[in-house]
């Protein structure tokens, strides 16, 4: 039922990488629904038709489950080919220091206080070895995702030597912006697909957006008003789900180029809102208060967010957990290392951390 088995880890570009395949390539693929090993319905594997990929993304986590129900879906699927997404290592911890989670759900009612909602983005981070959460990333909770590095997070020589078929690594920089167009070429090779060449004209600057950007997660916020109207303030990507009202209500200089303010049901707004200045002027003040608390958010975020390099001097200064790394990273990217050595060397920050863990041990 699939040609391939793609299995990529939390902050690999996982899900850009899905829907680069989706959109560049028209690449069908099945997406195993994960919460944990404990939860995968394997039934789903057979629901529906062929696929050219089925694919699994394992959220960087602590997977307290037994060896064998943790590998079980590795060797249903090890008669077919692999595909593993790789990125620089350091580069991951750096991103699941800076991704945060949340507590709230995204949805306030229309005049309800925005401030819980707007800052419901929380960052982990170590107190006195217990782990806690603040509304800024922390340097600390580099050690908290090495930890879970002991688990799964980093196993692709394990779970490449399962696999009876032939085993494929493709890295996150093959859909960095600047790679994008040359890794169409060379994944319509790969998977046997006609390149479009509308869909590249067309579609070239979605290709090369950034999808994970400071706002995430923190957006989007949606306002419910009643059962057939909401307002959704969204990070502006280019890809639109809703009819975009934003310039209907603010002028350029009043809002960043990174938020939009759309509608899901356009004809309510113009009648109910557009048409009815007071109660338009009643939604702008209340979404200016919005907008203000998260360009708030986006400010401290962007003064405290953790760097490769931040990583790289916490790990140097903490010698145990920089060698716990080594050890993990030792094991788990032989496989990389012997068969494709070219993605290893093109990990900059990894390069700079072997070299790091070379003069602490002289």
């Amino acid at each position: 039922k699939y040609d391939f088995f793609l299995v990529a880890f939390g902050a690999s570009a996982h899900y850009a990488y899905i829907d680069f395949l989706k959109k560049s390539l028209n690449v069908s693929i099945f997406e195993l629904l994960f919460h944990s090993f404990d939860h995968i319905n394997f039934n789903d594997l057979y629901k529906h038709d062929k696929k050219d990929i089925l694919a699994l993304v394992i959220w960087f986590s602590n997977y307290n489950v037994n060896e064998l129900r943790k590998y079980k879906i590795f060797y249903i699927v090890q008669n077919i080919p692999f595909i593993i997404i790789t990125r620089d290592p350091i580069s991951r911890l750096k991103t699941m220091v800076n991704h945060g989670i949340y507590t709230l759900n995204n949805k306030l009612k229309f005049q309800e206080d925005c401030i819980n909602i707007v800052h419901r983005k929380q960052f982990p981070y170590l107190r006195e070895g217990i782990v806690c959460y603040k509304d800024i990333p922390d340097i600390t909770a580099t050690e908290i995702f090495v930890n879970h590095g002991k688990y799964i997070n980093y196993n692709y020589s394990q779970i490449a030597n399962i696999c009876k078929n032939r085993v494929y690594c493709f890295d996150a920089l093959d859909i960095h912006p600047d790679n994008v167009i040359e890794s169409i070429i060379k994944f319509s090779i790969f998977f046997n697909k006609k390149i479009d060449e509308q869909v590249l004209i067309d579609e070239e600057n979605y290709f090369k957006e950034k999808k994970w950007t400071d706002l995430s997660m923190t957006l989007p916020i949606v306002i419910t008003f009643n059962k057939e109207f909401e307002i959704i303030v969204e990070i502006n990507h280019i890809q639109q789900h809703y009819h975009n009202i934003t310039h209907q209500l603010f002028n350029s200089d009043e809002i960043s180029k990174e938020l939009r303010i759309c509608v899901n049901n356009y004809d309510y707004f113009r009648k109910n809102i557009l048409n009815k200045s007071s109660y338009l002027n009643e939604v702008k003040c209340y979404l200016f208060t919005l907008i203000k608390e998260i360009e708030l958010v986006k400010s401290n975020f962007t003064k405290y967010k953790v760097s490769e390099y931040n990583v790289l001097n916490y790990l140097k200064e903490n010698r145990n957990l920089c060698f716990t790394l080594k050890n993990i990273l030792d094991k788990e990217l032989t496989y990389i290392k012997q068969y494709y050595p070219n993605i290893v060397a093109s990990w900059k920050y990894y390069q700079e951390f072997e070299k790091m863990c070379e003069e602490l041990n002289q």
